[in-house]
């Protein structure tokens, strides 16, 4: 948890039940919700974003690591670039996603300007 609480990189891990194992802290700023509210909670049911809905449903379907770019917020004004694998367990069973969040909202901003 140390490590986690100390990224600059949001992390959330749901599991296979869509269920939120762990979102660390600078993942729920970017998000914009509450850590320990969402433990335990459907991913669903607290991020209405379909993109990112649909990002976690291919990781988890497809069995392999994905990476993406979307656009958050009701304005789209968050863009986070998403990288997403399967989480197994020490029998290599599927427990669900891993999923790290960056913001680079600033970095696209700037390479827009300079086109």
């Amino acid at each position: 948890e140390a490590v986690l609480s100390s990224m600059m990189e949001g992390v959330l891990a749901v599991d296979t039940d869509s269920n939120v194992i762990s979102l660390n802290v600078a993942g729920g700023r970017l998000l914009e919700i509450e850590p320990d509210a969402a433990a335990g909670k459907n991913i669903y049911e607290i991020i209405r974003d379909v993109e990112l809905q649909a990002f976690l449903d291919e990781v988890l379907s497809g069995q392999k690591s994905k990476e993406q770019e979307i656009c958050l917020g009701e304005h789209l004004e968050r863009v986070l670039d998403l990288k997403g694998t399967v989480l197994k367990d020490s029998a290599n069973e599927t427990m669900g996603v891993v999923m790290v969040l960056r913001y680079i909202t600033r970095l696209r901003r700037l390479e827009n300007v300079l086109r």
